[in-house]
């Protein structure tokens, strides 16, 4: 075995197919985030929104209930899962501080939006569900059934 002190993996092992395999089941473990959560909200709700802020009610259940940002968690989890498979721990760095970074603006204006539109509601609700890292004691089953058509 040899050992690159750019890359914290073993050249040459079966650990390189176990690797990629793991590597490619956290972005599936992402992109099943995205898909629960966007397959059962409201309309007009966790979507594209490349114009302007749309939030016609606020979600609290479901995914929303234990991550306001379930969406960017999701995304999180598809994009680290390639950083991870190019093995150098300078770039998962990287990676990590510029994704913490961009999406914090995102979240910071989509929150401010969301104070001003929905007030005490959005308030007591974001007291009790953290940004980014899920906690499940709060959790609630999403009001509307999953749908694949709306994913």
């Amino acid at each position: 075995m040899k050992y690159n002190s750019d890359k914290f993996y073993f050249e040459e092992t079966d650990l390189e197919s176990v690797w990629f395999y793991f590597c490619f089941g956290i972005s599936l473990f992402g992109l099943l985030i995205r898909v629960f959560t966007v397959g059962a909200t409201p309309p007009n709700t966790s979507g594209r929104n490349t114009k302007e802020q749309v939030a016609d009610t606020l979600n609290t259940k479901g995914l929303y209930s234990i991550v306001r940002h379930p969406l960017y968690l999701g995304n999180f989890f598809m994009w680290i899962g390639p950083a991870l498979l190019l093995e150098n721990f300078w770039f998962i760095v990287a990676f990590i501080f510029f994704y913490m970074l961009y999406y914090e603006r995102i979240m910071f204006a989509e929150e401010q939006f969301l104070g001003k539109k929905f007030g005490e509601l959005y308030l007591n609700w974001a007291s009790r569900t953290p940004a980014f890292i899920p906690s499940f004691k709060n959790f609630e089953m999403a009001q509307l059934i999953f749908s694949w058509k709306k994913y």
